[in-house]
């Protein structure tokens, strides 16, 4: 019987179980009765000061569970303590009363509860990120700030709603919600978020424990906006969408607490209304821009008042009680309780792309086309700054609360200006998402593409930038690869040539030529595909017509050379022995490197991994769900073993050791998976609540990288697995999902302090426990060496 599996936690340092501890069990001769292992692991908690003891997925149920089989045990110490507690007498057995049947029963009813409730059973644990950089595929709908102006809070359609600590830019949270939006607003106070997805669901959402307050249908790209008590949204909607009114309008107001329409409700002959901002809880500006401006109150139909100009964009500016709106390129400001015009102010020299106002009313800030923002003082309009331009086109400006910075919102970038100390913005967090990511083998660096051009590389363990280079059009920067040795980085071009830059220092070293540059289209002879060698003595290309090509990296001659006109991808088995290319009809076809003779082929497959030191080949099918994982011998395409995981995968990725899936679904849980069997070991959540593009793991340093959906790039450690299990008076310990040594200690009965046993093991260890004195046992990671 193998109790399960444990996962590495982080404790304290000091006498305590440290950080590393993965898994503590004890070999005491007496046993606990099914009433008294309740409470059982809530006391080796406290005795042994560890924050979890890993003796199952549920402290009260599984314990209770190995108990029943009679492979769980703790110290007599222990047990009398809880004999006392429970008031029965130390002379009573453990399992006196029918012991074998009381076990054979509780054990059937508990293995028949096991298995209707198998995905509960499964470990959820918050497995914070190491460092996450990056940020959304798409720039932020709305940006605000919290009340103390520490934090700043930016919603983009497929970023969800992430918290930055400010003015540091350091991400803190990231608030994911399933349906990927299109349109995303949220109101702070009251932890909603409501949502437009692309199939026409107006979703209201509570950020804070992602339960949904309302779900209405509309049509078109509408764009909502919270009222800031949370009791209304107001929908703006160009295309019209239907609701409980005849005909066709452009906005309306859902009332939260009923999900029903009221007033306003604008029909489209009136008016094409976007929402510029709440008053308060009830009132709102809209403007119809080249046409109207009007205030509305919620459960009135008419307008408080109407005012027909041409004025875009358009805000608020509480401190001097009016409404700025540009009239070309001038500001033009008007009375916000009656709406009457009231003043003009100099013109600009460029078009304006957005308008901020201070809460305090010191300063009103212009953002022009030109990258530069204009700082006017109240309400005279005289220039007191000009911030020097940004790259991109600035779409949103947001003042902190304190009026000391302003927050400016490009494509690509958000960037922060100091009022106090003036000079350029400087860089707050770039938002344009990355659409690569490679790692090497030996964890040094990890290099992004973004579809801006920019190719950025990482130190792998701080996360610091090592160098960043904007490459031109001419650079495919979705095709990137390292080195087995990490010395160069390969980046494909569409010219039909690839390039060799020193992965230190991005320089470039060396261009060959694979394709020519001439053809019928540039697509293809662009570079698609370029993978090296585990030997790193080839380097494989694929152009986007199927042409497959491998040089030597001594003379960058070509050494063997193919076409498959349905190649999609294609690189090296580990012994570099054969090519795994994958097909545009969603077949695996194996050939040999030195060769290219077809071997085999694997129909609705697609690569995951390697395992049995490279002699079998893992694969994915192509349906999804459930994720079906097959196994086959890499020389005749055998099927060997295959196993189905109940999850809807985004993407997949096997440990080094070949035993565990990392999967990443769409709803954006990450979950670990034993490969022999199928069996759950564990959900996780926090920081990885995100789907993934990519996921990188770095076995010579044990971390995972990934790249995920909403553009950032996390680092995080790799879950440790170990299977533990007993065989007559021996205990094995088997490592799963990671390589490495691990460090096995024990301690007497009496708890006193650990001591190493002198067995180190990278994979399975064997204990006998008939010359063992210890009663209790911990495996450990050992501590990196500085």
């Amino acid at each position: 019987m193998a109790l399960r599996p444990g996962l590495r936690n982080r404790f304290p340092a000091g006498d305590h179980p440290s950080r590393q501890t993965v898994c503590t069990i004890s070999f005491e001769t007496e046993r606990l009765t099914l009433g008294e292992a309740a409470a059982t692991l809530q006391n080796v908690q406290r005795k042994t000061g560890a924050r979890r003891v890993e003796a199952g997925l549920d402290a009260s149920v599984s314990a209770a569970y190995d108990i029943s089989m009679g492979h769980f045990r703790i110290p007599s110490g222990l047990a009398r303590e809880w004999r006392r507690r429970l008031r029965i007498p130390s002379c009573i057995p453990s399992l006196w009363i029918c012991r074998w049947s009381s076990v054979c029963f509780v054990g059937w009813v508990l293995l028949a509860w096991v298995s209707a409730c198998a995905e509960e059973l499964c470990r959820k644990i918050q497995y914070p990120a190491t460092w996450i950089l990056g940020g959304h595929v798409l720039p932020p709908q709305v940006v605000r700030f919290s009340t103390n102006g520490s934090r700043l809070w930016t919603g983009a359609p497929l970023g969800g709603l992430k918290r930055w600590s400010f003015p540091t830019g350091l991400l803190e949270e990231t608030f994911w919600f399933g349906p990927v939006p299109v349109q995303i607003d949220f109101c702070l106070e009251e932890g909603l978020a409501a949502l437009v997805s692309r199939n026409g669901q107006l979703q209201v959402i509570a950020w804070s424990n992602n339960l949904t307050v309302t779900t209405v249908s509309v049509r078109g790209t509408s764009s909502p906006r919270l009222a800031p008590d949370g009791q209304h949204v107001v929908v703006a909607d160009p295309l019209g969408f239907s609701a409980h009114t005849v005909g066709s309008v452009a906005l309306g107001v859902l009332r939260l607490s009923d999900g029903t329409w009221v007033e306003p409700t604008i029909l489209t002959t009136e008016g094409n209304y976007q929402i510029v901002e709440f008053f308060d809880a009830q009132e709102f500006l809209a403007a119809d821009p080249g046409r109207s401006l009007a205030r509305f109150r919620i459960g009135q139909r008419a307008p408080l008042w109407q005012q027909a100009t041409g004025v875009w964009p358009v805000a608020v500016c509480r401190a001097w009680g009016t409404v700025v709106g540009m009239e070309g390129n001038r500001p033009v400001l008007f009375e916000a309780q009656t709406g009457v015009r009231s003043q003009e102010l100099p013109s600009l020299q460029n078009a304006v792309t957005a308008i901020a106002c201070s809460e305090g009313g010191e300063a009103m800030a212009f953002a022009l086309s030109d990258g530069t923002v204009e700082i006017r003082s109240s309400p005279g309009g005289t220039v007191s700054d000009v911030v020097p331009a940004v790259p991109g086109r600035i779409h949103l400006l947001a003042w902190s609360p304190d009026g000391a910075y302003l927050v400016m919102v490009t494509t690509e970038q958000v960037w922060v200006w100091n009022r106090a100390t003036g000079g350029p913005a400087r860089p707050f967090t770039v938002l344009a998402g990355a659409i690569r990511l490679e790692a090497g083998l030996e964890g040094k660096y990890l290099v992004t593409s973004q579809s801006g051009g920019q190719v950025t590389a990482l130190d792998a363990q701080s996360g610091v930038v090592r160098w960043q280079q904007r490459v031109g059009s001419a650079h495919n920067v979705g095709v990137l690869t390292l080195s087995p040795d990490e010395r160069w980085l390969g980046i494909g071009r569409r010219d039909g040539a690839f390039e060799l830059w020193k992965a230190s220092d991005g320089s470039w070293e060396r261009t060959v030529v694979a394709f020519g540059s001439s053809g019928p289209l540039v697509s293809e002879v662009s570079v698609e595909v370029l993978t090296w060698s585990p030997a790193g003595n080839a380097v494989l290309a694929v152009n986007g017509s199927g042409r497959l090509k491998v040089f030597s990296t001594l003379d960058w001659n070509i050494r063997a050379e193919t076409m498959i006109p349905s190649l999609r991808w294609a690189g090296f088995s580990p012994n570099g022995d054969a090519i795994v290319a994958s097909l545009s009809n969603g077949a695996l076809h194996m050939l040999s490197a030195a060769t290219m003779e077809s071997l085999y082929e694997i129909a609705e497959a697609s690569l995951l991994g390697f395992r049995a030191h490279g002699t079998q080949v893992v694969t994915l099918h192509r349906s999804s769900p459930p994720t079906r994982v097959d196994v086959w011998d890499l020389v005749t395409g055998g099927h060997l073993h295959g196993v189905e995981l109940p999850v809807n995968r985004r993407t997949a990725a096997l440990s080094s050791d070949g035993q565990v899936i990392l999967v990443s679904d769409l709803d954006g849980r990450f979950s670990a998976w034993e490969l022999r069997t199928g069996r759950c070991l564990g959900w996780f959540q926090g920081a990885m609540a995100v789907p993934l593009n990519q996921m990188r793991l770095h076995e010579r340093t044990d971390g995972i990288s990934a790249l995920r959906m909403d553009g950032s790039l996390v680092r995080f450690e790799a879950p440790l697995f170990l299977q533990v299990q007993r065989e007559e008076d021996s205990l094995v310990f088997e490592a799963m999902g990671r390589a490495g040594p691990f460090r096995l200690e024990h301690t007497p009965a009496g708890l006193s302090a650990w001591q190493p046993t002198g067995h180190t093991f990278a994979s399975r260890l064997r204990l006998s426990l008939r010359d063992q004195s210890a009663g209790w046992f911990r495996v450990r990671v050992p501590e990196p060496v500085q």
